[in-house]
């Protein structure tokens, strides 16, 4: 599996300047005071597109056959997909965060991150499975409008509930959110098992 997480990351080596180069836009744009929610989410889910990027890869030219002929088992491939995904989409949302909290740190601001955060998760979850299920073209779509429903639930819902909610029930909300997370992850990890064992290599 160390293996296959180190191909992941070298595969990430040629898009290391088109990183920086948005991570310094954002730089700009907190400097100029522009909307934190709006940083933080870019960030974030920048994080899972690179992620994403390694399923279209490995189903180049059906690579997953010649993948499958080394000594790992599928379902070791699939929670290396899952740590990989959830540690790169960790780190741009952790960078987003410190980027946004130089100009804008309450609680309000925290509650706001961390729901960002989830939200990313969540998308993670429903993603990879159906990639696994449909390749990356077919897939596109349904991302795509995911995406969009996430991304406006985080920056603008979680913004409402954390200026309606006080400070003991805010975080309570966050706590059942985390909760949920780790449900829909656990079944996404299963279900993406299930559909790798039965997909035809």
């Amino acid at each position: 599996m160390k293996g296959l997480l180190k191909k992941d990351l070298l595969l990430l080596k040629p898009q290391i300047k088109y990183i920086v180069t948005i991570v310094v836009i954002c730089l700009i744009m907190a400097y100029a005071n522009s909307g934190f929610a709006y940083i933080s989410s870019y960030l974030t889910f920048m994080g899972t597109g690179l992620v994403f990027n390694s399923f279209s890869y490995d189903m180049y030219h059906n690579e997953m056959t010649y993948l499958f002929a080394l000594p790992f088992s599928k379902k070791e491939y699939c929670l290396e997909k899952y740590i990989y995904a959830l540690t790169v989409t960790f780190i741009s949302w952790l960078i987003a965060f410190l980027i946004s909290s130089a100009t804008h740190i309450n609680l309000e601001t925290v509650i706001v991150q961390l729901a960002m955060l989830f939200s990313a998760f969540i998308y993670i979850s429903i993603t990879i499975p159906v990639m696994m299920k449909y390749g990356r073209e077919k897939a596109t779509i349904i991302v795509l409008m995911l995406m969009l429903v996430l991304f406006l639930a985080a920056a603008s819902g979680a913004t409402s509930v954390g200026m309606l909610m006080s400070q003991i029930s805010a975080f309570l909300l966050i706590g059942i959110y985390a909760f949920i997370v780790l449900v829909v992850l656990i079944i996404s990890y299963r279900s993406t098992i299930s559909i790798l064992n039965d997909k035809e290599l």
